[in-house]
């Protein structure tokens, strides 16, 4: 695959909007490979189709410590924005936290977070689930960092690091009931 020319500020093809991605099909898929590729080589973390002069909208990143966990994002749009951004994803967020904020939340030192500081989310139907949930964790050898609590917007919810020191959230969130099959649906779209 061929690596593609990075743009760099102030070039003002930066600024083009960008426009949604209408068809995924192996073209696309070849694009996305380049894409890696790409940021990979930079080295970097994430890479806009825009920075490569392709105006869709599309970004792929990877925060591991290996490098080993692509992800790609289609599509995506900021549904909120208060110092958290949401990108809905249908059936999944990613949310963009202040480091500090997502520290506070959890009740960790921002120097404990690692790197990337990334955290898991899993999503549960009732409030009443997240506790047992938690002690599953921990019974599997998870450490608990926030038990279950009722937080300030109306959810409930607790973090544990897993044995390998990953930080998974539980939460239940009475604004976005998961759909039947178990999907996020922020505001219960």
């Amino acid at each position: 695959m061929a690596k593609l020319k990075i743009l760099e500020f102030p070039d003002p093809r930066l600024r083009t909007k960008a426009t949604p991605v209408e068809v995924v099909d192996d073209s696309l898929r070849l694009f996305i490979g380049e894409l890696f590729e790409t940021m990979y080589d930079a080295p970097g973390i994430g890479l806009a189709a825009t920075q490569v002069d392709v105006h869709k909208r599309l970004l792929v990143t990877d925060v591991s410590a290996d490098g080993d966990e692509p992800f790609v994002l289609i599509n995506p749009e900021i549904i909120e924005k208060d110092g958290v951004i949401a990108f809905d994803l249908i059936g999944q967020t990613l949310g963009l936290y202040p480091l500090e904020k997502l520290a506070e939340d959890i009740g960790l030192p921002v120097e404990e977070m690692g790197r990337g500081a990334t955290t898991f989310s899993y999503n549960v139907r009732d409030k009443a689930d997240v506790a047992p949930l938690l002690a599953k964790a921990e019974a599997a050898g998870g450490r608990i960092l926030r038990p279950a609590s009722d937080v300030f917007w109306g959810g409930h919810i607790g973090y544990f690091a897993d044995p390998e020191g990953n930080i998974w959230e539980v939460s239940h969130n009475p604004y976005s009931s998961l759909s039947e099959d178990g999907a996020f649906r922020w505001n219960g779209y």
